[in-house]
């Protein structure tokens, strides 16, 4: 047996005497997932998701409001068998929750755009009238944006080395411009009411959080979990949408994803590039080793992004 593997199997060892130990969880196998998400089969044949958190706060959140909504869409977390909400080893927090069996969502696929639409509707009816006694305080979304365009002009450097300094000046002025656009309506008045109200959003409607069964498709993965006003979802999705719907304005609005009277509101927050820079750090986390071939791809996916913008002002104005 290679080392690797013996270090694996010490690995799946100690795993299971802590969660047999400190949950009373029979573990008999267990399959990687993301290095913080496993896939474990108990010996009467269940078979649970097991999540590693590092923030208890979020965690604690997260526990309260799966107690406070009742949908089917949801997947929440599950008590171990012996009763504890979540299991703590060197400030590192495990929760369990059911496994579904199914596929995540394509947004390549138009089917699979509708059924995100459709569950994220179907949970935002549902996650209203939530008060929690802990709600975890995030930065307002603009306040977020803000925050990745400075450190997006710490990466100047890169786009000047591999040839790209007008791509970055135009990233640049364009997202400032379209923020400062986006700061003339009323965001303020809209996260107080939903406050008032006890709405929450998501956070993270990527497609790998939407996860498609036979029956139905559920949502799952609720760290960035916020209560806050429920067209920010529809923002995210918007943008993720984008590039399947031929950039165009009129393609997106098609899905009714928010109210008539915030239409406005939503396709200038959609207009901003802040995916593209999230994106962009993504990547440069990873330490990449072809940064060229990459501003290639983003220099052509920011052309679409400009006829983009033209076809919102095409629309709105």
């Amino acid at each position: 047996m290679k080392s690797k593997d013996i270090r694996r199997d010490e690995l799946t060892n100690r795993l299971s005497s802590f969660l047999w130990k400190e949950g009373k969880l029979n573990i008999k196998k267990v399959s990687g997932i993301k290095a913080h998400v496993l896939l474990m089969e108990t010996q009467n044949n269940q078979k649970y998701i097991l999540k590693r958190h590092k923030n208890r706060e979020v965690l604690l959140q997260q526990w309260d409001f799966f107690k406070s909504i009742h949908n089917e869409f949801v997947i929440p977390f599950h008590p171990f068998p012996n009763g504890r909400e979540f299991l703590s080893y060197r400030n590192n927090y495990f929760t369990i929750a059911p496994y579904t069996e199914g596929e995540k969502l394509n947004y390549k696929s138009a089917e699979d755009r509708k059924a995100a639409v459709y569950t994220i509707k179907n949970f935002h009816r549902e996650a209203r009238n939530i008060y929690l006694k802990r709600p975890v305080t995030r930065k307002h979304f603009l306040v977020k944006w803000h925050d990745r365009l400075l450190a997006f002009k710490q990466t100047e450097d890169l786009f000047y080395k591999h040839g790209f300094d007008f791509l970055f000046k135009d990233i640049v002025q364009t997202t400032a411009f379209q923020l400062q656009l986006l700061s003339q309506f009323p965001w303020k008045l809209l996260e107080n009411r939903a406050q008032r109200n006890g709405t929450w959003v998501h956070g993270d409607v990527a497609s790998h959080n939407l996860i498609q069964t036979a029956k139905q498709t559920f949502i799952i993965d609720f760290d960035l979990l916020h209560c806050t006003a429920q067209i920010y979802d529809f923002i995210q999705l918007g943008q993720r949408f984008l590039p399947y719907e031929k950039w165009e304005i009129e393609e997106l609005t098609k899905y009714n994803m928010i109210p008539e009277n915030q239409q406005k509101m939503w396709a200038y927050a959609v207009a901003v590039p802040s995916d593209i820079i999230r994106e962009w750090l993504h990547f440069l986390n990873k330490k990449p080793a072809d940064v060229s071939k990459y501003l290639t791809s983003l220099d052509q996916e920011w052309t679409y992004r400009q006829y983009f913008f033209k076809s919102i002002r095409k629309v709105l104005n």
